[in-house]
């Protein structure tokens, strides 16, 4: 099975293509709904969080209030590394069991969202890697609009990774999302039917 790993900067657009190819019909793992799952009410990820950052990160439900986490690691580059290392060596289990899963349905091609591809520590295994890129004054204004932030706290929340300029020196492929839908849309039947030919051969 050929792998691709997605990833991108905060509000690059990275839902966009992933929604694109689900629609083509092809596998995405995507690791912010695996994130969602970890931290599930009574699972170890969530008992952990709350034994580090207290009850008043919970909504009464007893969920996760994910509002108030941001503000917190966010702000707090400790707090954010102490998260880190709570959550991502359960996703990355997570994310094996569900690549083993499509391996055993002798699905040809897979695709796993990363958004943090290049920060982690996790050696996630992937074939190649695509970049879904936009200048960062584009990816700025996006976020602010996005998550009505003002400039301070979007630069705040882009700071947390690295930069879309450093990614793009070191992605394997890069699909541009400055443009209309479809022309991100051509590029991504582009590097499909490359894909497609590479796994024939």
């Amino acid at each position: 099975m050929y792998v691709v790993a997605i990833t991108g900067g905060i509000a690059t657009g990275k839902s966009t293509v992933t929604r694109f190819i689900l629609e083509l019909g092809y596998p995405v793992i995507d690791l912010d709904y695996v994130a969602r799952q970890v931290v599930e009410v009574g699972q170890p990820c969530w008992q952990a969080i709350v034994d580090r950052f207290g009850t008043d990160i919970l909504q009464q439900d007893q969920t996760l209030n994910r509002k108030k986490m941001g503000e917190i690691v966010f702000n707090d580059s400790d707090a954010l590394e102490q998260l880190n290392q709570i959550m991502h060596p359960a996703i990355y289990q997570a994310t094996l069991q569900q690549l083993a899963y499509y391996r055993e349905e002798a699905e040809p091609l897979c695709f796993i969202d990363i958004p943090l591809l290049f920060e982690t520590e996790e050696n996630y295994p992937y074939d190649e890697s695509w970049l879904i890129y936009v200048p960062e004054n584009i990816q700025l204004e996006r976020l602010m609009a996005r998550d009505h932030l003002s400039k301070e706290e979007a630069l705040q929340r882009m700071k947390q990774q690295q930069s879309i300029e450093w990614k793009k020196t070191v992605a394997d492929r890069i699909i541009y999302n400055d443009g209309s839908f479809s022309q991100t849309y051509q590029q991504v039947r582009n590097e499909l039917e490359r894909i497609g030919k590479l796994i024939t051969l």
